[in-house]
């Protein structure tokens, strides 16, 4: 995992490109963190060029991705459902990994709390009619 690579010199960046360039090793992948402000160039050490979608998937963390409609979220269940059915478990992701209920229930009760909360910090300003 390599965090912040917008910080990282113009060699650090072609060397890295360069290791995510050659897809030859199934042992290990990389996971980059990049701002989406002065986004490091692709160019690998020997000046080709790695390519989203072909040598890197790009996600935007800034974005809504943990809802279950997030292309995120549908990316991360097809990635558990090709790993469960790979060993032989014949079930639904949600089956194989049941939500639970005291969690549900908790975030239902905080959600409660969380506007009812709301809804007297608006009574009290100006803005209420």
């Amino acid at each position: 995992m390599f965090d912040d690579i917008q910080d990282l010199n113009e060699y650090q960046i072609k060397t890295l490109n360069s290791w995510i360039a050659f897809r030859d090793n199934s042992l290990f992948s990389f996971k980059l963190a990049s701002s989406k402000v002065d986004r490091p160039s692709t160019i690998t050490g020997i000046g080709g060029t790695i390519i989203e979608g072909h040598d890197y998937i790009e996600i935007d963390m800034e974005g809504a991705y943990q809802n279950s409609d997030s292309n995120f979220a549908k990316m991360a269940k097809e990635i558990v459902e090709k790993r469960v059915k790979s060993v032989g478990i014949d079930t639904s992701v949600e089956k194989y990994f049941p939500q639970n209920p005291t969690f549900i229930k908790d975030l239902e009760q905080y959600k409660t709390e969380a506007r009812e909360d709301a809804e007297k910090k608006v009574r009290q300003t100006d803005y209420y009619e």
